[in-house]
């Protein structure tokens, strides 16, 4: 089970519970027969499903104490992000105010331009450059312990399933309360995997042997995917070509079955706020980048008004989020509310699959008819046939 529903957040192996194998599209998959893997396992990792009993039932979006739209004010920063450049600013202003002595987050690995690396970063030149998404796999946890001791405190920004982790861990190990200070998460669909990155660079014409640097986004939004060889030749690729016809395609397998893909358990979580057309769907031309921002708790949104108020950020109150967001953010819409009807069909198909709360399921499918959770049934039938499941 955790296994084959392996996130690849490293935390099981820096706890020294099991050990690092790469599959054949090549993630690094958590391995172990030992009995401590499974009941270390049962109570942290989010491949259980049970991990996530926490989510607030009903609540498609998750709990939050406020919901806004926001951009940081720093016009290189709002064009250099992903999308409103919110994480990064409030990176700064925790570093800047002294709130902590550093920022543990995700970058790229300067020895292997589709990996990633995990950073400490202690300065602003630190923070930019780890500025914008990382498309490819990365472990965070792996060496949680090297912050988890002495006297420093952190902020830890990274993918929902990582937070995730990292809070279920804080429940047996008092040292990340004492550590890890605030906890940042962004809207998720899935981490690709190193032949889809191949693919990627293949498909812009740079190839990987000769690649030096790749940036998924940034740069404007959604930006450009850009890759540079060794030659100092610049190559791009659409927003839409990179990720939706290419890195999309092939993620991890827990990603399809991922019950939080907008980062619940984090402290503040932020997604693109995209704009929509005339067909009320989202518009990938080129703009100023927004952010949607869940303050999850009051610890949060305290941090992001103090942000605001200090001038690092804009913010917008955003009451229409529950009727916008389902348009311009359809794939975790449908992925929350349709993963009951998944989950039975891979019960139906005798498969294995992360045992979530049969209510929480339930609370999250009564937005979606009838109608579409059996054509959503059928098709995930189909594609376990299929075996593209």
């Amino acid at each position: 089970m955790y296994t084959e529903f392996c996130t690849g957040c490293g935390l099981c192996i820096s706890q020294k519970k099991a050990q690092w194998e790469k599959d054949k599209n090549g993630f690094l998959n958590a391995v172990s027969n030992d009995k401590a893997f499974h009941s270390f396992c049962d109570n942290v990792c989010p491949a259980g499903g049970m991990q996530c009993r926490e989510l607030e039932k009903g609540t498609v979006w998750g709990r939050n104490t406020g919901v806004y739209l926001s951009h940081s004010t720093d016009e290189s920063i709002w064009f250099e992000a992903s999308s409103g450049g919110v994480l990064t600013s409030l990176c700064l202003f925790l570093l800047d105010n002294q709130m902590v002595d550093g920022i543990i987050q995700t970058k790229m690995d300067p020895d292997n331009p589709i990996g990633t690396k995990t950073s400490l970063s202690r300065t602003r030149e630190e923070i930019l450059d780890c500025c914008g998404s990382r498309y490819s796999a990365s472990a965070p946890l792996w060496d949680i312990n090297d912050y988890l001791n002495g006297d420093e405190t952190y902020a830890f920004v990274g993918k929902p399933c990582d937070v995730t982790a990292l809070r279920n861990f804080a429940k047996i190990d008092e040292r990340v309360s004492d550590h890890i200070k605030y906890m940042f998460s962004f809207f998720c669909a899935g981490a690709p995997s190193e032949q889809a990155n191949i693919q990627l660079l293949d498909k812009m014409g740079c190839g990987k042997e000769g690649c030096v640097y790749l940036r998924y986004r940034g740069d404007g939004w959604p930006g450009y995917a850009t890759a540079i060889d060794r030659h100092g030749v610049t190559f791009q690729l659409d927003y839409r070509s990179a990720w939706r016809d290419t890195l999309g395609r092939d993620i991890r397998k827990m990603c399809r079955f991922c019950l939080d893909g907008v980062g619940e358990m984090a402290d503040i979580s932020c997604g693109d706020a995209w704009y929509l057309g005339e067909d009320n769907k989202p518009l990938f031309s080129e703009a100023a980048g927004r952010n949607v921002v869940f303050c999850r708790n009051q610890c949060g949104k305290d941090l992001f008004f103090m942000a605001s108020e200090a001038g690092y950020l804009t913010k917008s109150d955003y009451p229409e989020f529950e009727k916008e967001l389902p348009l311009y953010q359809s794939y975790q819409y449908e992925r929350r509310t349709t993963m009951g009807t998944t989950i039975l069909a891979l019960k139906v198909m005798g498969k294995r699959y992360p045992k979530y709360s049969a209510e929480l399921l339930k609370s999250y499918g009564k937005r979606v008819g009838l109608k579409h959770k059996i054509s959503r049934f059928k098709g995930t039938i189909e594609r376990i046939t299929k075996k593209k499941l």
